[in-house]
């Protein structure tokens, strides 16, 4: 494979710092007075689909990386350290900026795409924090109302990663899958306040899984599918429609990839009573892993910082990040 073609045209005068960092300054924040209620925290398809959900299953393949992605990491063509830093840091800004989290989903999508069909030069780590501001920017402009604005070298950067992926911008998360298999388990889980702990804790999994390069062997339906049911925490049978479009073999398998790195901790999901009010927001909480470790580890998350506050992140990430049931790092 040729080495990244275009490296030498983002080369520019503009401070390291700019091209990695958003300024506090260039973002439109919520509402300091909006209620925690107030700001989005789930993608809206949890509860309205809005793509024909047989279309998504015939084009999920699609927007999947090559099929000799997972190889080429195992074999060290690819730098599997530069991946994780780079899906820290976008998981970072994302909880930061409280992007929805599809919009973290579709930026790792754009990554591992575009990292399967172009080589990044090694011994730099620009080209690899760029190439990360780019795939969050343009997922961010794709599902989030507000976006930063950032400086020329990424808008390069934004319209190369678009020409790899051949304009096709619209992918196929797990998230696009959600709402339908949550339809489909014993009780309904996509309507109603109380199924709010199962869906942020399947929103977790998800996000989590990003990690382990070894999930990118499923399609974007197992993996939501194998979320829900983690999330649940009950087997249903095998004669559910659940299993019509995707095999009960690959929901399994990819289901214990979660149970073998860890990622699933919490008490299983608590039905709700039907006379109960609705209202109960809270999820249970739910650890998240290190793709270097087997076990979970849990913290008590940090109070956000005032939005107001001019802030720089840095794109340097060290450590994997763990998230709680609202996508935030712990």
């Amino acid at each position: 494979m040729q080495p990244f073609p275009l490296a030498s045209s983002l080369f520019c005068a503009e401070d390291a710092d700019d091209v990695a960092s958003w300024d506090g300054a260039e973002w439109e924040y919520p509402s300091s007075s909006a209620s925690p209620s107030q700001v989005m925290i789930l993608p809206s398809s949890f509860s309205e689909p809005h793509r024909p959900i047989d279309d998504l299953f015939a084009t999920e393949l699609q927007h999947m990386p090559r099929s000799d992605y997972i190889a080429r990491f195992q074999d060290g063509s690819l730098d599997c350290t530069a991946r994780q830093s780079a899906i820290n840091w976008i998981l970072e800004v994302h909880a930061f900026y409280r992007f929805l989290p599809v919009t973290a989903s579709l930026a790792i999508n754009y990554l591992d795409r575009f990292l399967s069909s172009q080589a990044l030069p090694r011994g730099l780590g620009w080209p690899w924090q760029l190439l990360s501001v780019a795939c969050l920017s343009v997922a961010a402009k794709i599902e989030e109302t507000h976006v930063p604005l950032l400086p020329r070298t990424v808008r390069r950067m934004e319209l190369l990663l678009m020409a790899a992926l051949q304009w096709r911008m619209r992918s196929v998360t797990p998230f696009d899958f959600v709402s339908y298999f949550g339809s489909l388990l014993p009780t309904d889980c996509t309507e109603g306040e109380g199924c709010l702990p199962l869906l942020r804790r399947a929103s977790n999994l998800i996000l989590v899984s990003h990690h382990v390069v070894d999930f990118l062997g499923f399609r974007p339906s197992a993996v939501a599918a194998a979320a829900l049911l983690c999330a649940f925490g009950e087997n249903i049978e095998d004669s559910s429609p659940f299993f019509d479009i995707v095999t009960k073999e690959m929901v399994d398998d990819c289901r214990q990839l979660f149970v073998v790195y860890g990622m699933v901790t919490a008490a299983p999901f608590k039905r709700p009573a039907p006379q109960s009010p609705a209202g109960v927001l809270d999820a249970a909480a739910c650890g998240s892993c290190d793709t270097q470790k087997s076990a979970s580890e849990t913290a008590t998350p940090p109070e956000p910082s005032p939005p107001t506050k001019r802030r720089r992140l840095i794109a340097t990430i060290s450590g994997a990040s763990h998230v709680d049931d609202d996508g935030k790092p712990l």
